[in-house]
């Protein structure tokens, strides 16, 4: 077991398994070195390849991440991921997220990220959107705008929007090795020493892009918006382990 959480009087538990087959509303897995049963729910989330799915798109022997509840009615399924989907999930439950805001319905809003993955957001009364720093309605909000969106999730394992921006929101650096979102405008790249200077909320961060660093460098000329996985090195610098980019806005 990778963790264990209480959500108010009925614990969620989360494992790393692996799949052993789905049957009758339920979803059965290897987890412990034991087999776990769970069912099947209409609000379970299933992600795979950064993209929602159906149960049966998994496959026996897949590794998967598990997060179930349990109470005195059985073991209920909440959300199986694939660990790409995990990592993937895990930035955008827990930093902020650089994208475009590709329109939206009544439950929520959708957005298509830098790296041209989407997600559907939540957006309710609770949320702060700011549109040239000032407070905004939803109502402001423009298709094909680029946004800075900073999530909150709720107890369903849905996203809401917690604040919602068109320019940056300062997001903070690693302060170990541990891979994370960082989000920005790109002010100054230099080319020779592969340096990139980012305008990171109010303040400006610095990260190199070596040869191992995933992303297109000739994207970087015109000061674009930009979403990177950092990593701290040991000798304290920021390195982009990958980079994407988005158009900035005419103003």
């Amino acid at each position: 077991m990778l963790a264990l959480a209480c959500v108010a009087a009925c614990p969620a538990e989360i494992y790393s398994a692996k799949v052993l087959r789905v049957e009758g509303g339920m979803m059965v897995f290897q987890a412990n070195g034991t087999e776990l049963q769970a069912k099947i729910e209409p609000k379970t989330h299933f992600w795979r390849r950064r993209a929602q799915v159906d149960a049966f798109k998994f496959k026996e022997g897949d590794e998967v991440t598990v997060n179930v509840r349990t109470n005195e009615k059985g073991t209920f399924l909440r959300e199986v991921t694939d660990a790409e989907s995990t990592r993937w999930l895990g930035f955008i439950r827990k930093g902020i997220m650089l994208g475009t805001l590709r329109g939206g319905d009544k439950d929520g809003i959708f957005i298509e990220f830098a790296d041209g993955s989407r997600y559907k957001y939540r957006l309710t009364e609770k949320a702060a959107i700011l549109i040239g720093g000032k407070t905004a309605k939803t109502a402001d909000l423009k298709q094909g705008m680029p946004v800075f969106i900073k999530g909150r999730t709720t107890s369903t394992l849905d996203i809401s929007v917690a604040t919602l921006s068109d320019a940056p929101l300062r997001t903070e650096p690693p302060k170990n090795d541990d891979p994370a979102p960082i989000v920005g405008q790109v002010i100054q790249f230099d080319e020779d020493k592969r340096v990139l200077t980012l305008k990171n909320g109010d303040q400006e961060t610095r990260i190199v892009l070596d040869k191992t660093s995933q992303g297109y460098v000739a994207k970087l000329a015109g000061n674009p918006f930009i979403w990177l996985i950092v990593e701290r090195t040991d000798s304290g610098l920021l390195r982009a382990i990958e980079f994407h980019t988005i158009s900035s806005p005419k103003r």
